[in-house]
């Protein structure tokens, strides 16, 4: 199998080569004396782009690594229930679907969805703001949430649905629902504008090569993110500005950093518009999206914001360790997107030093 996908994978990274080789004759739309559309072109590009998606897919289980559990069983509760409350038949229901083709023991993080069905058990019998791992909380009602915001459960829910009904694990739910959401991203940037092939061809690959390919099989924020927020800026060069604020706000949900981004392109908007009531008015509505988690969570437990509750925000844990691997950890680092000015970056420190000194 692992020879299958790796020339599987080969295969696909070669006529998508060839194809953007041949790219100067689709301009002219001819290739081999046939007159090909542009689209027809992109069309073929984003069939490669699936097929390595697919080739990932088929190599790798869908791990749910951090907070994954938490989406896990909040994107359940809103199956079994429609409401994100996790009652002890979410985590039963989740266990007994993922058992249909193989063992509980083979399931990711197992022993950790058992500590989590103990903690529902016993509900009942806890008291306001008890916790189970700093991340499920029971509420003044008695009901238990997570302390990530739902939407990226929510977003889940379909792909739920559809496992369901094809008798799959509902761990590859999430999976499927990174690659559609990748993909969509990738059409927009190829086919929304129409003036330059180069231009769409080239924004689609770096997008797709960077990070967030990497980020198919993880059960975590990071694929949506990156392509609401990724389609947010190049709907902002686009020039449409109020879509722009939209799709950041809602990136924003599950990367709640992001509202300083929200923040500049609003303001961004209503200076291009001479501060009119229109864009304010406009632009205003799209950005108050990045308080429904605070409004949420204040609802729920009289506080905006459960994770700096638990302490994680605390200035304390940011180390030199975290500082530099924000910037060079193999696994979620910067220099994943963008390796070659990373790794330039600390000589061009060396230069600018040496020459400020010597000047």
């Amino acid at each position: 199998m692992e020879k299958i996908n790796f020339f599987y994978g080969l295969a696909s990274f070669i006529i998508l080569v060839l194809l953007i080789l041949s790219m100067p004759f689709y301009q002219e739309r001819k290739f081999l004396k046939f007159k090909i559309e542009i689209n027809t072109f992109k069309f073929l590009i984003l069939a490669i782009l699936f097929l390595f998606l697919i080739n990932s897919s088929n190599k790798n289980i869908p791990y749910p690594t951090g907070d994954g559990p938490e989406y896990v069983l909040t994107t359940e509760a809103m199956f079994n229930h429609n409401s994100a409350d996790l009652r002890l038949e979410d985590a039963q229901s989740f266990k007994k679907e993922s058992t249909i083709k193989k063992t509980w023991s083979k399931i990711p993080k197992n022993d950790f969805f058992d500590l989590v069905e103990d903690f529902l058990k016993r509900k009942d019998s806890l008291n306001f703001l008890d916790s189970f791992y700093g991340s499920f909380y029971v509420d003044k009602e008695h009901k238990v949430y997570v302390h990530h915001f739902i939407f990226y459960s929510l977003v889940n829910v379909p792909m739920r649905y559809i496992v369901h009904w094809i008798g799959q694990e509902p761990l590859l739910g999430f999976e499927y629902t990174n690659i559609v959401l990748i993909l969509l991203t990738c059409s927009l940037l190829l086919f929304y504008d129409k003036n330059s092939l180069w231009n769409s061809l080239a924004i689609t690959l770096l997008f797709f090569f960077n990070a967030v390919f990497w980020y198919v099989n993880w059960i975590h924020t990071e694929a949506i993110t990156a392509c609401f927020a990724s389609a947010s800026i190049f709907l902002l060069f686009q020039k449409r500005n109020y879509l722009a604020v939209l799709l950041m706000s809602i990136a924003a949900l599950q990367n709640q950093p992001l509202a300083i981004l929200v923040l500049m392109i609003f303001l961004y908007t209503i200076y291009l518009n001479n501060f009119s009531i229109k864009s304010f008015l406009l632009s205003g509505l799209a950005s108050t999206i990045v308080l429904w988690p605070s409004i949420f969570y204040y609802a729920h437990y009289r506080i905006t914001n459960l994770v700096s509750y638990g302490g994680y925000l605390r200035i304390t844990n940011i180390t030199p360790e975290r500082f530099i691997g924000f910037f060079y950890d193999l696994n979620q680092g910067a220099i994943l997107a963008l390796p070659i000015i990373m790794l330039a970056y600390p000589l061009l420190i060396v230069v600018f030093i040496i020459k400020s000194i010597k000047s």
